[in-house]
């Protein structure tokens, strides 16, 4: 897949119309769709921006409303759409290939499609050839909406013939470029078409959306799709029921623009309660791609399209009418921008958000976007301590500092005398403890203290040692991490904040985000608008290494830079290392106003 690390991306600018209406007539002739679906797939209204990269990737990508539609992969004619504008379009409008459910996390992974995972076939009502280099999407059995893009490797016979005698053709099959939790997912609002789709800490999912009451996607799915492979009619027809059943329960909510419109406000307060007022003016389309849709409940889907207001600036000024916000002008190019948030309104004040109104919103809150940051420490025994922790444990197997003493109480229980305590002394740390020798070589053994042990100590003292016998880790998760990460030491240094004088002038530079899956290009934006200071991603060429990406901020900023990734990104301090200026300089304190009247 292309976007597994974030896209660095070196220009934007928005489309003309005339422009968009080339786009258009391309994804005519390169897609084979219709001029229809080529309108809902690349909308010119209300815009399409075209972004270039860099960095290693070669794409062009097209984003409208800070969404990305479609991209453009290499050097020829290859015009791909995203996957959240697949979610937007009825199923059957690009080739579809089903895999089972066991199947998509390789796929999710990045992995290839095979043909002999491959189960099923869903085509085009216009019948187009199955030709190398067309563009098909991937769908698990029992869910319609693709989970996966790419390029077929091979034609239609070859898909023939392994649904004829599944298993009896081997090869690549199709050659990922966009799959489901990618950076470029990540950067579109990080949206979920239904329930079957799971963010979890640990990764992401994809089920069968089966839900009671609910028609069932697996309707239009299966391996019937294999029993007549040559005959279009039967896929054309399978499609046809697809559409007429409206897919999944969970679209056809979405459609319905009253639901849409209650959906918005809710999502505006939402967000509203999380922006600070620093962030202040912040561009309409920053606001609902990286606040409104990230915060929406879990299970749900948020588009401004199908609610009745139809634009984004549309709904926004209503919010304003209603006394809610205050609308105005960006600093640069008239884009529109959300200026001030009415936090005395009635409807803010009342607004509980889904952590407090929602009971499931512990076991949903993965499901909302993008999971939190968690910067956790975790502990591995060392050798002396290994005889006290479970016999079947791995060696690599880490535990938190509750489980650790969890472990060394279950052993201090089955020491004579010791259980009969009072839970209060052993609370305090005031009961004694006579050693054993298991206890002792864990406490003693290796750890550079001489023949001398003692035997006994005090249990406060035991808990103490033992802790500082561990190896510790930290662990960080959830963000933009494809999965956990573990780095050595209490304190890792994962996020750098630095400084450089440059003609002159001073400006301060963000390194290591990709270590707590933060994008760039989102941070760069956020650090413009609270400093008021001019912010770009660098790009650091080295010698053995890829590139190092850098956000640069002019001035001096250290300390609202680490002040910011903690308040909205929940990065802790002890993991960002601030050596700005070498510590001769520091950012200047606000300084509070000495001539105001009191009364």
């Amino acid at each position: 897949a292309m976007f597994r690390k974030p896209a660095n991306v070196k220009s934007e600018q928005k489309l003309s119309d005339k422009d968009a209406k080339k786009l258009q007539a391309d994804a005519v002739r390169l897609l084979g769709i219709s001029a229809e679906d080529a309108g809902k797939l690349l909308p010119r209204k209300p815009g399409l921006s075209v972004q270039k990269c860099g960095g290693g990737l070669s794409a062009v990508i097209y984003t409208s409303e800070g969404c990305a539609v479609a991209f453009e992969c290499g050097a020829g004619d290859a015009l791909v759409p995203s996957l959240p504008s697949l979610w937007r379009m009825p199923p059957g409008t690009f080739p579809t290939l089903f895999v089972p459910e066991e199947t998509a996390p390789f796929l999710v992974g990045g992995s290839d499609l095979m043909l002999p995972g491959v189960h099923g076939l869903l085509l085009p009502d216009a019948g187009q050839p199955l030709v190398p280099g067309t563009v098909a999407c991937v769908a698990a059995l029992g869910n319609s909406a693709p989970f996966a893009v790419g390029m077929l490797l091979v034609g239609r016979a070859e898909l023939d013939a392994q649904l004829a005698a599944p298993g009896g053709v081997k090869g690549r099959c199709l050659q990922l470029l966009h799959v489901f939790g990618d950076t470029l997912w990540l950067a579109s609002g990080a949206p979920l078409p239904n329930r079957g789709f799971v963010v979890t800490e640990t990764g992401k999912e994809v089920h069968p959306c089966s839900v009671e009451g609910e028609e069932e996607a697996a309707a239009i799915v299966g391996p019937a799709f294999g029993d007549a492979p040559a005959a279009d009619g039967g896929a054309t027809e399978a499609s046809g029921e697809g559409g007429g059943g409206g897919g999944d329960g969970a679209l056809a909510a979405a459609a319905d623009a009253a639901y849409q419109d209650q959906l918005l406000e809710q999502c505006f307060l939402q967000a509203a309660r999380s922006v600070g007022d620093k962030l202040l003016p912040m561009a309409l389309n920053t606001f609902y791609a990286n606040h409104m849709r990230p915060g929406r409940p879990a299970g749900t889907s948020l588009d401004v399209k199908a609610s009745s207001h139809r634009k984004l600036i549309t709904f926004m000024r209503c919010v304003e009418a209603r006394g809610l916000c205050t609308l105005g002008s960006a600093t640069k190019g008239g884009e529109p921008a959300l200026r001030e948030i009415d936090r005395s309104a009635p409807e803010y004040r009342a607004h509980e958000r889904w952590e407090a109104s929602t009971s499931e919103a512990a076991a949903g809150a993965a499901l909302v976007g993008i999971p939190p940051l968690s910067v956790s420490a975790v502990f591995r025994p060392c050798d002396a301590q290994r005889v006290l922790f479970p016999p079947g444990a791995e060696r690599k197997a880490l535990y938190d500092e509750e489980a650790a003493l969890a472990l060394l109480h279950a052993h201090l229980d089955t020491l004579a005398g010791f259980g009969a305590d009072t839970p209060a002394g052993r609370a305090k740390g005031g009961a004694r403890v006579m050693l054993d020798p298991l206890l002792s070589d864990a406490l003693f053994l290796g750890g550079g203290g001489g023949d001398g042990r003692p035997t006994e100590l005090l249990i406060g003292d035991v808990r103490k040692r033992w802790l500082r016998r561990l190896e510790p880790w930290t662990r960080v998760a959830g963000a933009g991490l494809a999965k956990p990460a573990l780095h050595p030491g209490a304190k890792p240094v994962l996020v750098t904040v630095s400084s450089e004088a440059r003609r002159g002038h001073m400006v301060t530079l963000l390194g290591g985000l990709a270590a707590v899956g933060l994008d760039y290009t989102m941070v760069a934006q956020e650090l413009q608008t609270l400093c008021g200071a001019s912010a770009a991603v660098e790009e650091t060429p080295c010698a053995n290494s890829p590139p190092r990406l850098d956000v640069m901020v002019q001035g001096l900023w250290n300390l609202a830079i680490v002040e910011h990734l903690f308040s909205a990104h929940g990065v802790p301090a002890h993991v960002v290392q601030d050596k700005a200026a070498a510590g001769k300089l520091k950012q200047k304190k606000e300084k509070a106003c000495t001539n105001v009247r009191r009364a």
